[in-house]
């Protein structure tokens, strides 16, 4: 684990050589400064399976995607789903029939809440931000991290097996 911050840095380098037999007592110095930008990074669980869901039905329990802050500053996160393509209003396609719409599948920061409580994910461009989901950037070695809850709801009509994306974006606080 590691974290660097942003900004002006200034690196001094002091060498010498204890060597006896080739340059005894070389010593040599170097100074320069670079500046590093801001980074905004996360590290987001891998996938969201929600298993089988009969169709009426919710997912149960929560599935959990963990989200770590690995840049260099404080962020937030937005979220977007889709199924085929980027914007079409669905949250997954089914490979028998029928599809799901963004609006059956929803998210929380609080574990085990009602579907009815949760967000319901959005198709747009550029996401929706998870409401009180903030993220400081690391320190001293010590990982932000935080934890989203996400439940689906069949509708009536889809069927076989059913997939879709969520984009976790970083952006800045």
């Amino acid at each position: 684990m590691y974290y660097a911050n942003n900004g002006s840095w200034i690196c001094n380098v002091s060498v010498s050589n204890s060597y006896t037999s080739v340059n005894p007592n070389f010593t040599g110095t170097g100074y320069g400064t670079t500046y590093l930008y801001p980074v905004y990074a996360i590290n987001v669980t891998d996938g969201i399976d929600y298993g089988g869901v009969a169709v009426e039905d919710y997912s149960m329990p929560d599935k959990v995607a963990n989200l770590t802050n690995l840049g260099n500053m404080g962020i937030n996160i937005t979220v977007e789903g889709y199924a085929v393509t980027r914007g079409d209003g669905l949250a997954m396609n089914c490979s028998l029939a029928g599809n799901i719409t963004v609006d059956n599948e929803k998210f929380s920061v609080v574990p085990a809440q009602a579907f009815s409580s949760k967000t319901s994910l959005i198709s747009t461009i550029g996401g929706i931000a998870i409401p009180g989901l903030t993220m400081p950037k690391q320190t001293n070695a010590n990982l932000s991290r935080n934890s989203t809850y996400w439940q689906l709801y069949v509708p009536p009509n889809p069927a076989g097996n059913c997939t879709g994306y969520v984009i976790f974006t970083a952006t800045s606080t």
